[in-house]
């Protein structure tokens, strides 16, 4: 007896995101692009956060005898914490590892923004063609 099947285009999305061919899967179905725009808007207010740390940060602008600034190792911890903070939310919403397989383990505020900045026509493009298909 013939087994009934039925398979739904879901439109699923698959990114190639390094010289590896690693890739990041994703749908984005609505409740994905839900996420993803409170992702830009958590990541937002928590940028201005961040910011008013590094200006108290930069405000002592004190070096120890070799030049260096005396709370270098404060930065550095600002940095590295705003990386980890937003490697988190990527892969919370990529999933696990995305962010060490796009960027390659790099770690620079910079790299995460454009991350996402680079998926967001993916995204875009799919949501558009599934629309397309109710509005004829």
């Amino acid at each position: 007896m013939a087994q009934n099947k039925l398979r739904i285009d879901t439109g699923a999305v698959t990114v190639e995101v390094n010289d590896n061919g690693d890739e990041i899967c994703f749908v984005p179905d609505v409740s994905f692009v839900k996420r993803f725009e409170a992702l830009y808007a958590e990541i937002d207010r928590r940028a201005e956060e961040f910011k008013k740390r590094e200006t108290e940060l930069n405000a002592n602008d004190g070096k120890d005898a070799n030049g260096v600034p005396e709370n270098m190792r404060d930065r550095i911890a600002l940095v590295e914490e705003v990386c980890l903070y937003c490697e988190e939310k990527i892969d919370g919403l990529f999933g696990e590892n995305s962010c060490k397989k796009a960027l390659n383990g790099a770690m620079h505020p910079n790299y995460y923004a454009e991350l996402l900045a680079g998926l967001a026509p993916f995204i875009q493009d799919i949501r558009n063609k599934k629309i397309s298909k109710y509005k004829k």
